[in-house]
């Protein structure tokens, strides 16, 4: 009998510690999926950020019959601003912020200069008062630099712009508006 229950107690202690040693035999590496970077349509400055969903482009028609002497208008603005908005105002009380940039070229696609002056930047404007869109405008005091490129009908903006209380970088993915003046 004894050795019966010697042997019953061994294989016992066998199972045992085959059970408890098995779940822990898995890969210590964690497989993961990495997850796809979403672009990210915002602006920040003195470390504020906006996000910027909507964007449109505007010709800008200088007066002559030659279509090099055009510019662009390149806007990105906050939710619930539209083109029409920002160049008509609203009849009702609408907060927002928006950028106009001034491309001194007849094309979108490429890398440009902004001229300073040439960036206007309104910080959380009330589009229905055309005195307090003013008041919140902000122009730029040096030179930036925008770089527009293009895959089928989506456009990859990234742009930094100088102002005298610090810089403003932004970054766009996405479809952009065109329009005439």
């Amino acid at each position: 009998m004894k050795n019966f229950n010697f042997k019953t107690i061994l294989y016992s202690i066998i199972f045992l510690t085959v059970l408890t040693t098995l779940p822990s035999c898995n890969n210590d590496e964690e497989e993961t999926t990495p997850t796809p970077t979403t672009p990210q349509n915002i602006i920040t400055y003195k470390g504020t950020t906006y996000v910027t969903p909507g964007a449109y482009a505007l010709t800008l028609e200088r007066g002559t019959s030659e279509p090099d002497d055009d510019d662009i208008e390149l806007a990105f603005y906050t939710e619930g601003l539209s083109y029409d908005i920002l160049k008509e105002g609203s009849s009702t009380s609408l907060q927002g912020s928006t950028i106009l940039i001034e491309l001194d070229s007849p094309t979108l696609e490429g890398t440009h200069q902004v001229a300073v002056g040439k960036a206007d930047f309104v910080i959380d404007g009330d589009f229905s008062s055309e005195q307090d869109v003013k008041s919140k405008l902000i122009e730029s005091n040096g030179q930036g630099t925008v770089t527009v490129t293009k895959n089928g009908d989506e456009y990859s903006v990234e742009y930094t712009i100088p102002y005298e209380e610090g810089e403003l970088v932004g970054t766009y993915t996405g479809s952009i508006e065109k329009r005439d003046d």
